[in-house]
């Protein structure tokens, strides 16, 4: 980044080219996370709720 910055890259270059591919690997991680433990939820939910045929039927 401190080499983006001497040679004078403007900021939205920096954020694309720079900020973004570093983050990557930390917000695919945590959206994979996050992806696994919210389908584990609504299994539970479901089992919990399940009154006759289940949620999707009022």
């Amino acid at each position: 980044m401190k080499l983006a910055e001497n040679l004078e890259v403007k900021q939205p270059a920096l954020m694309y080219k720079v900020i973004l591919p570093a983050a990557f690997p930390g917000i695919a991680s945590g959206l994979h996370l996050a992806v696994g433990t919210a389908w584990i939820f609504l299994v539970a939910g479901e089992m919990v709720g399940a009154i006759g045929i289940g949620l999707p039927y009022y």
